[in-house]
């Protein structure tokens, strides 16, 4: 059984909505693979049973789940097991940090301060590669809009299919990075060594073994 995973991703910038689609997968032994994605793949099972294999760690990504397909050098295969499977798929991109672990870790600020303006502040988004869906009278109304938007030159409709991908992102989110006291720590520390590290006190301090 794979070990649960957390991802990271860095929210500036903003991740973003690509496109959404439906998809029937008939268990006839068929299999379907992806190797270097460049999109970040939001697979929720609708109906039926996936069998779910990444970098060869193999998964049964059941009904009402939520299995989260990630870019980079992760090769992954997929097929139906005993019964049709009915899926829809939401692309995403994120263009700022993210990695995924066993723990909850803040991502790194893609974002450089301005000259005159304090820190831009890290907002991390947690989200857990594999899960259930405790809330599918929320979630699923969003992908159905989602799946259902087609790209025009319609810069209203545009902004209105972002607003909704990141509505469904705040509903997926593991762990609010308020509530996460691990993290705000972390974060803490981060903003205490920026704020300090050119101080001279701070340097002579750090330059003692005791």
């Amino acid at each position: 059984m794979a070990q649960t995973a957390y991802l990271s991703l860095s929210c500036l910038p903003l991740p973003t909505f690509i496109e959404g689609r439906r998809l029937e997968i008939k268990p006839d032994g068929s299999k379907m693979n992806q190797i270097h994605l460049e999109y970040f793949v939001f697979a929720f099972v609708r109906k039926g049973e996936l069998t779910m294999v990444q970098d060869g760690v193999e998964q049964t990504v059941r009904e009402n789940d939520l299995y989260i397909m990630t870019p980079g050098h992760h090769q992954y295969v997929w097929w139906a097991t005993e019964e049709k499977v009915e899926l829809d798929w939401i692309y995403g991109y994120v263009a700022g940090d993210w990695h995924t672990q066993s723990n909850l870790t803040p991502a790194k600020n893609s974002m450089e301060k301005l000259m005159l303006h304090p820190p831009v502040p890290v907002q991390t988004l947690f989200l857990m590669q594999h899960r259930p869906l405790n809330n599918t009278t929320e979630i699923y109304p969003m992908v159905d809009q989602l799946v259902s938007k087609a790209y025009n030159c319609d810069s209203k409709q545009f902004f209105e299919s972002q607003q909704l991908f990141l509505k469904l992102l705040a509903s997926l989110q593991a762990q609010d990075n308020a509530k996460n006291e691990l993290t705000q720590l972390s974060l803490s520390i981060q903003q205490y060594l920026k704020k300090n590290f050119n101080q001279k006190n701070y340097r002579c301090n750090a330059e003692r073994p005791f």
